[in-house]
C-alpha cells in the first residue's frame, strides 16, 4: 500500500520499445500524474560500464532530478541521494513498475539500486480480480489501462483500443467486469514483419505512413483498394484490415449493450497509443477519406462516444493507489508506526564511517508488523546504502543517539519534532525502554569491542600463518584507535607477498581513512595490485600512493571501494567512474516485495540474529 506521507511517486511503463515515465503528486492531490517523459531502456552495456546513479540522472528531467538528487547541479551520487531522501517525509521514493519486458524491468531495478526507494512491480491482480474477469496471462499494461477507463467512465460499457507496437482491444461492461479482448500486430509491426520476411518489400517507417495518412485526409482521396505501387499496396491493405476490424468490434460492443438492455448509458470507445489518431479517424463517417468504404456499410457513430486518451497506464496507476491507501487508524500502535516511519536515527558499528567515526546515520523506511508493536521489525537504510532490520528497543536507542550527534559533519538534526515525538510515544508505550537503555548501550559497547578484538586477532593470526611480517606497534595502535572510534593509524610496509593473481579487484583504486598528526581523519589513496592468497579466504595487496602498503581481505576491499566513491574527486589519479566493481557493491534497492537482500557490508555489521538481521 502507498504511504500517505509520499509527496511524489514515479510510475514507469516498461513496454516493448521504450520506458514511459510519469511523476505523480501525493495522496493529497490524488496521485495524479503531472509530468510525462520517455527514455530508451537501460542497456546491459550501461549496467556494466556506468554507476547506476549517473545513468539514472540521464533518464530524469530537471524537476525529477531535484527530487532525487537535489539541485540540478548536484553530484549524481548515492550519498547525495541519501541526504536528499533524509529530508523527505517518506525517505523511500515509491516507484511503481508496469512491465511487459523482464529485461527492461531489470534495468529499472538497477537504476534505483543505490537510491533510497521502494520499487514495486504491479501485477494484473492489483487492478482486477479473477471475479472481475482477470485471467492469468492478461498483460498488466492492458489491465492498468482498463482500470483507468473503468474509473473514468463508471457504469458504462467501454471498449479500449491501444494502437501501439501491438494493436490490442479490451472491453469492460457497465459493472466494471472484463469482457475480454484481442491482440494483433500494430501498424508499424506489420510493415516491419513484411520487410523482414519478404525479400524485395520495403520497410515503411512511422513518419512516412503518418505523412501519407495526413495527405490522404487533406486531399480526401483514399488509398485505392487496387493499388498500382508496392508501397500503396502495403499501406492500403494494412489500413483497410485495421479499419474494418476496428469498426467490426465497435458494432459487436453496440450489439452487446443492446442485448444487455442498457439504454440509459452510451458506451465509450477509448483509443490510446502512438497510432490513436488513425484509429479514431477510421471510426468516423466514410473512414475520414483514408480508405474506400465498404459498399452499403455504415457506421452508427451516433450510438457511442469516442475519446482519445494518453498516458492511460499512468492514470490507472494513480487511480489504483488512491484506492489502496489505508485509512488512518485509531489504534495507538498504528499511529506510532506512522510517526516512526521516515525518522532519522544513528547507530554505532565496529568499523569507521567516511568521517572517521563509528557512527552511521540512516532512515526508517518501513515496518514489518508483528503480533504487537514490540515485535515489529524496522527496516533501516543507512546513508552509505547498507540496510538491516532492527527491533523496537534498537530503534529507541538509535533515535536517542541521533539526538546526541545529529547529521554527519554539520550536526544538524533533521525532523527533530518527529524524533522527539517518537521517543516520547515509545517511552509511554514501554516504560522499560528508558530504564534499560544504559544496560543495552553497555552491552552493545562490549559487543563492538569484542568484535574489534576478534577481527584484529583473526587478521594477525592469518597474517602470521602466511609468514607475513607485521609491525606490532602499528597493529596495536590501529586496534586501539578503532576501539575508541578514532581513525586507524596507518600500517607500515609489509614483507614479501605472494605473487599469484586474481583479477576481480586488480588495478582498482581505493581509499582509507587514517589518523593524522592531530588525530584528525586523513584520506589516503591506493591501488590493489595483486592477490596474496588465491584460496579462500582471499587476500589482496594494496599499495598506497606514498608507497606504504597493506593487505586487505574482501571486507576491507569493499569498504575501501565504497569510501573511494565518496572521495574519488580528491584523487589526483582519478580518471572517471570505476563502476565495474563498485556499481555492484550495494545490492539493496530499497524494500521490495521479495526477501531481504542486505549488501555485503551490511552482513558484517554487528547485530544479533534475533534482531532480524544476519549475525556475524
Amino acid at each position: 500500500a502507498p504511504s500517505r506521507f509520499d509527496e511524489n511517486i514515479i510510475s514507469i511503463s516498461a513496454g516493448n520499445s521504450n520506458l514511459n515515465w510519469a511523476l505523480h503528486t501525493g495522496i493529497e492531490s490524488g496521485f495524479v500524474p503531472v509530468l510525462f517523459w520517455r527514455t530508451p531502456p537501460v542497456l546491459r552495456e550501461e549496467q556494466n560500464a556506468d554507476d547506476p546513479c549517473v545513468v539514472l540522472a540521464r533518464h530524469l528531467p530537471k524537476q525529477v532530478h531535484s527530487i532525487i538528487f537535489g539541485a540540478e547541479t548536484a553530484d549524481n551520487h548515492k550519498d547525495i541521494a541519501s541526504k536528499v531522501a533524509a529530508r523527505r517525509k517518506s525517505p523511500a521514493l515509491a516507484v511503481y513498475i508496469v512491465s511487459t519486458s523482464m529485461d527492461h524491468e531489470n534495468g529499472i531495478h538497477w537504476l534505483f539500486k543505490d537510491v533510497p526507494s521502494r520499487v514495486v512491480r504491479l501485477q494484473s491482480y492489483h487492478f482486477f480480480s479473477p471475479q472481475e474477469g482477470a485471467y492469468d496471462t492478461i498483460g498488466v499494461d492492458r489491465v492498468s489501462t482498463l482500470f483507468s477507463c473503468k474509473t473514468t467512465y463508471p457504469r458504462r460499457h467501454v471498449l479500449c483500443f491501444d494502437a501501439g507496437t501491438a494493436w490490442t482491444y479490451t472491453a469492460i461492461d457497465n459493472k466494471g467486469k472484463i469482457i475480454g479482448g484481442g491482440i494483433a500486430p500494430g501498424v508499424g509491426a506489420r510493415f516491419r514483419c513484411l520487410a523482414d520476411y519478404c525479400d524485395g518489400l520495403p520497410e515503411i517507417d512511422h513518419n512516412y505512413y503518418h505523412q501519407a495518412l495526413k495527405e490522404k485526409m487533406q486531399e480526401n482521396t483514399p488509398f485505392p483498394i487496387f493499388a498500382k505501387s508496392t508501397v500503396d499496396a502495403l499501406m492500403t491493405t494494412t489500413f483497410t484490415e485495421i479499419a474494418n476490424q476496428t469498426r467490426y468490434l465497435v458494432k459487436h460492443l453496440l450489439k452487446k449493450v443492446k442485448d444487455d438492455g442498457i439504454t440509459d448509458q452510451r458506451p465509450v470507445v477509448v483509443v490510446a497509443g502512438g497510432d490513436a489518431a488513425f484509429v479514431i479517424k477510421v471510426l468516423q463517417k466514410d473512414f475520414s477519406g483514408i480508405i474506400q468504404a465498404e459498399p452499403g456499410a455504415a457506421m452508427p457513430s451516433e450510438d457511442f462516444d469516442v475519446e482519445e486518451a494518453k498516458h492511460l497506464v499512468h492514470y490507472g496507476v494513480g487511480q489504483l493507489l488512491c484506492q489502496k491507501v489505508a485509512p488512518e487508524s485509531d489504534n495507538p500502535d498504528d499511529q506510532l508506526r506512522e510517526t516512526l516511519k521516515g525518522n532519522r536515527l544513528a547507530r554505532r558499528f565496529p568499523y569507521l564511517n567516511y568521517d572517521g567515526t563509528d557512527i552511521f546515520r540512516g532512515s526508517i523506511m518501513s515496518i514489518k508488523g508483528g503480533a504487537k508493536l514490540e515485535d515489529d521489525l524496522f527496516f533501516v537504510r543507512y546513508d552509505d546504502g547498507d540496510a538491516e532490520h532492527i527491533e523496537f528497543p534498537d530503534v529507541y536507542d538509535a533515535l536517542q543517539l541521533y539526538l546526541e550527534v545529529g547529521e554527519m559533519k554539520s550536526g544538524e538534526k533533521l525532523k527533530l519534532d518527529q524524533v522527539n515525538k517518537s521517543i516520547n510515544q515509545m517511552e509511554q508505550k514501554s516504560s522499560k525502554l528508558k530504564e534499560d537503555a544504559p544496560k543495552r548501550n553497555e552491552k552493545r559497547k562490549e559487543e563492538l569491542a569484542a568484535h574489534q578484538a576478534t577481527d584484529v586477532n583473526r587478521k594477525q593470526a592469518q597474517s602470521a600463518k602466511r609468514g607475513r611480517k607485521k609491525d606490532k606497534d602499528s597493529s596495536s595502535a590501529s586496534a586501539s584507535a578503532s576501539a575508541s572510534g578514532a581513525p586507524a593509524k596507518k600500517k607500515a610496509k609489509t614483507g614479501k607477498e605472494n605473487g599469484d593473481k586474481r583479477t576481480m579487484y586488480i588495478n582498482k583504486r581505493i581509499a582509507k581513512a587514517f589518523a593524522g598528526p592531530k588525530n584528525e581523519s586523513v584520506i589516503y589513496f591506493g591501488t590493489i595490485d595483486k592477490v596474496t592468497q588465491p584460496k579462500e579466504p582471499f587476500y589482496w595487496h594494496v599499495i598506497y600512493d606514498d608507497e606504504d602498503e597493506e593487505e586487505f581481505d574482501e571486507k576491507d576491499i569493499l569498504k575501501a571501494l565504497k569510501l573511494y566513491q565518496t572521495h574519488r574527486k580528491d584523487d589526483t589519479e582519478y580518471q572517471g567512474p570505476d563502476a565495474s566493481v563498485v556499481g555492484g557493491l550495494s545490492q539493496w534497492a530499497g524494500e521490495t516485495s521479495g526477501p531481504m537482500r542486505p549488501s555485503v557490508v551490511a552482513l558484517a555489521r554487528m547485530r544479533a540474529p534475533a534482531h532480524g538481521g544476519v549475525g556475524t
